[in-house]
């Protein structure tokens, strides 16, 4: 078997996903949905292309037979990130410094994962009060996991309901959690920013929870330098649980910056009763982007999409 910090593809096997999973410090119940994964994943047939969903693109497009699947960014690489519209906003915010509307936001928490690893996050005081969670997906593993293990692609996006969210399930390395208590209202975003700096394969996952009667906005970002030096692979699971007569305004912006990153994602919204969900998808750079949103809708809820 390779090194755990020099596996591809082509390594999967059940002792390269423990190893994976070890040397990520997964929690037990967290390796075992990676094993029930790499079993169905096994099982799965790969999007050919001829398939209707792939019509438009090219599965194989991601180079993941080449692709080292990597969990951080290397040594003294984070700098070379083009600062993303929240991050800087946020910086900026920290630092009492005013910001410009038109090219950056100022979120009330933010999670920033830079190739596969998220950073501190942070949260505005008064949410944290409140009871809003917003942390990287990896704490949450470990310290929410009463919210997080049944809902970790099981119904949202289920694991075994195709070949790239079995493969997502197996090697997801970080990403963000956010939980919103019931009745409580977010006046101000929550972002959440994917960075890549380097080649290579990533897969990064949100879960956002938010309870009845409660709403927010989530904006998620996604940047990268002009030039990197080569193939990068971005894979993302997004899962929106929103409660009975909550609202969830979701805003994803693309905005890589080299046409050397390829970037699959799949977004789905489960709605709860007379429950709202919104979705702006922005896609303004990349070489090949193809996102697929979703939402599954209980009685009186509603769902627009937007892009």
């Amino acid at each position: 078997m390779a090194a755990i910090d020099d596996i591809t593809f082509k390594d999967l096997d059940q002792a390269a996903v423990t190893a994976w999973s070890e040397a990520l410090g997964d929690p037990e119940w967290f390796l075992a949905r990676r094993l029930e994964a790499f079993a169905a994943l096994e099982k799965l047939e790969r999007p050919s292309g001829r398939e209707e969903a792939w019509r438009f693109t090219n599965p194989r497009a991601g180079g993941l037979e080449r692709a080292r699947i990597i969990r951080g960014p290397a040594t003294g690489t984070a700098e070379a990130a083009m600062p993303a519209r929240l991050s800087a906003g946020h910086a900026r915010a920290e630092a009492g410094g005013a910001t410009t509307p038109d090219t950056e936001l100022r979120p009330g928490g933010l999670v920033t994962t830079v190739d596969g690893a998220a950073g501190e996050p942070s949260l505005a005081a008064d949410l944290a009060e409140q009871g809003v969670i917003l942390t990287d997906l990896r704490t949450a593993l470990h310290e929410h996991a009463g919210l997080v293990e049944p809902r970790f692609m099981t119904s949202a996006v289920p694991f075994d309901e195709d070949w790239f969210a079995a493969l997502h399930a197996t090697l997801v390395t970080d990403g963000t959690f956010l939980y919103v208590p019931p009745g409580v209202q977010v006046e101000v975003p929550i972002g959440a920013v994917y960075q890549r700096t380097g080649s290579g394969a990533t897969f990064a996952h949100t879960l956002i929870v938010v309870s009845d009667d409660a709403s927010v906005t989530l904006v998620l970002e996604h940047s990268s330098p002009e030039e990197l030096d080569g193939r990068a692979f971005h894979h993302g699971v997004t899962e929106l649980f929103v409660g009975e007569r909550a609202n969830l305004q979701h805003l994803t912006l693309q905005e890589w910056g080299s046409e050397q990153v390829v970037h699959f994602g799949i977004q789905r919204a489960v709605v709860g009763r007379q429950g709202s969900y919104r979705s702006l998808v922005v896609t303004l750079g990349g070489g090949v982007v193809r996102i697929a949103p979703d939402a599954r809708l209980a009685e009186g809820a509603e769902a627009d999409f937007l892009g």
